[in-house]
């Protein structure tokens, strides 16, 4: 199994973006969406998108634009052969859920128990690494 195909395709879901208010659209793998956080679903944000802007699931510190919230984990179960001994990034599609996990928390993730090894906020426009605009 390639590490391509793991959590499944790509689909454009819902992101609520803390820095804007705005709901936008991302593109992520059903698996991202299908994590659970200590019983907190990664489920997209109810309502469409209001903004055609994209937000950036993974992104670079040289990237420009939103980069989503995301969680940290360590597998502590069996996770699919290509993954075993590396950490994992999920973004987190709503601000809600984001402050309910904790480092240490049970995670399920494409299928396999996991635990919160760390957190990173969302990189607003004009975050570090974009352009100052002067």
């Amino acid at each position: 199994m390639s590490t391509a195909s793991i959590g499944g395709a790509f689909e454009l879901s819902r992101y609520a973006s803390s820095s804007t208010g705005l709901i936008h659209p991302i593109r992520v793998r059903q698996g991202t969406l299908d994590a659970d956080f200590d019983g907190s679903d990664n489920d997209p944000p109810a309502a469409s998108a209001n903004t055609p802007v994209r937000v950036s699931a993974y992104g670079s510190p040289r990237q420009n634009g939103i980069v989503a919230r995301n969680i940290s984990i360590s597998f502590t179960g069996s996770p699919p052969s290509p993954l075993v001994g590396k950490l994992q990034t999920i973004p987190v599609m709503t601000q809600e859920v984001w402050d309910s996990v904790t480092d240490g928390d049970p995670v399920t993730y494409l299928g396999a128990a996991a635990k919160v090894v760390g957190k990173r906020g969302e990189r607003p426009e004009g975050g570090p690494g974009a352009p100052s605009g002067t």
